[in-house]
């Protein structure tokens, strides 16, 4: 019983530091700062160090990718996250440690949240990082250049930023399994996220009009107090539905994969 009270008192206070750190960064919201901490706590509770490790290296290096972006092409300074954006990019990690945990599935648990946040990080490092590419992203599904910054483009740079973002994550899983083949599955799931993300943003994502002095296109429901008009996609569907999308179908991926290659 006292091992497990000296393993909560672990779990709170490295989710606490982490808490510290995103307050420190400014990154994100009161309640997002709660969100995140009790997922953190979840996380690390359930999946040890390795899930919380894997959660910091998620939380670190979208913040580093958003730096690299916003000084490179001097955007303005990137908004504070949300709650809704700790749950569309940490919710299905966290879910999937607590159903298989429920099982007594930790190491299939472990593998899951891993592609998880794989595929998280991966889309992040492709938006934070894409966008320096020189030429227009492409829209794999039509095969057409779409404005930088428009949901559903992807470029070069961008493909090789979320390879990038998953293989850390693999590097990480392999780290504390030791296991290469699910690791590299790991690596494989972030990749298929990302992709995924593009075909959701192309086809669901709901894209606007702004009818404002001059029009232009947003990804936004309301432009200037106003609702803006919507031109494809539906109204509902927004990035932060793309990105838990993206997220679940990483994480069904890797279901299917467990399934085709079992842990041993």
């Amino acid at each position: 019983m006292l091992e497990l009270f000296y393993y909560c008192l672990l779990a709170v206070g490295l989710s606490c530091l982490l808490a510290l750190f995103a307050h420190l960064k400014k990154a994100l919201t009161a309640g997002a700062l709660l969100m995140a901490w009790s997922f953190s706590v979840i996380i690390t509770l359930l999946s040890g160090i390795g899930g919380f490790t894997i959660l910091c290296a998620v939380f670190v290096f979208t913040i580093l990718a958003d730096k690299i972006g916003k000084r490179k092409t001097k955007r303005e300074k990137p908004e504070v996250r949300a709650p809704i954006q700790i749950l569309s990019n940490v919710g299905t990690g966290t879910l999937v440690i607590l159903i298989c945990a429920a099982f007594n599935l930790s190491m299939e648990g472990f593998f899951l949240y891993a592609c998880a946040m794989a595929a998280s990080l991966a889309d992040s490092m492709a938006s934070g990082i894409g966008i320096l590419s020189k030429k227009d992203p492409v829209c794999l599904f039509t095969r057409t250049r779409v404005p930088r910054g428009q949901s559903g483009g992807v470029s070069l740079l961008g493909i090789g930023a979320s390879l990038l973002g998953g293989l850390i994550i693999a590097g990480f899983h392999f780290i504390f399994t030791e296991n290469l083949l699910h690791s590299g599955l790991v690596a494989l799931a972030g990749l298929i996220g990302s992709l995924a993300d593009s075909f959701f943003g192309t086809f669901l994502q709901g894209k606007f009009i702004c009818k404002g002095k001059e029009s232009h296109y947003t990804e936004k429901r309301f432009c200037h107090g106003k609702p803006a008009q919507l031109t494809h996609g539906y109204a509902w569907i927004d990035n932060n539905m793309v990105n838990l999308f993206n997220n679940l179908f990483s994480a069904l991926f890797g279901l299917i994969l467990l399934l085709l290659i079992p842990i041993p």
